[in-house]
């Protein structure tokens, strides 16, 4: 009787490959969404944010890819917001989020929108702001407060603004 000694090196890359081809047969039997790597899964955000995406992208949001993400550059959101709801929308240029309802912005929101040119924010009930939330702002352009319950702005809340060319605080 004889033992066979396996080679400890090919355990693992077997055990790796065979790991492998289930997620790929999972993700083609669409048990798993198809989404990549480096944002959170379109699914995870608030439904305003889930609806706004599946009409922008016009597909459910298991299906929406960080490439799709990457392609929206104007979004209308209706509806409460969380922090990650704009993850991965490195190209979005143009925001409505008019007429929500919105009576708070989470904190940091709007990080990483370094591309956003346009943000509405009119007819909503926002009475304060959070510190910094317009920092990653770098290229807004137009911000609309129009009928909101604001009565000041916190300390610096348009310094990193610098490319901004209309400011309206109306009613």
């Amino acid at each position: 009787m004889t033992n066979r000694i396996r080679n400890p090196r090919r355990v693992p890359a077997a055990a790796a490959i065979i790991a492998m081809v289930a997620v790929l047969l999972t993700v083609a039997c669409g048990s798993l969404p198809i989404i990549g790597t480096g944002d959170p899964n379109p699914c995870d955000r608030s439904q305003a944010m889930r609806d706004a995406l599946e009409r922008a992208i016009e597909r459910v949001c298991d299906r929406i890819t960080d490439d799709d993400l990457a392609d929206v550059s104007r979004l209308r959101v209706s509806g409460s917001l969380q922090r990650s709801d704009f993850a991965g929308l490195d190209n979005l240029q143009s925001l409505e989020l008019a007429g929500s309802d919105l009576t708070e912005l989470p904190p940091g929101v709007f990080d990483g929108l370094t591309n956003l040119q346009t943000l509405d924010l009119d007819n909503n009930n926002l009475t304060e702001l959070p510190p910094g939330v317009f920092d990653d702002l770098i290229s807004l352009q137009t911000l609309n407060f129009r009928h909101n319950g604001l009565t000041k702005l916190p300390p610096g809340a348009v310094e990193n603004l610098a490319n901004l060319q209309s400011l309206t605080l109306q009613g």
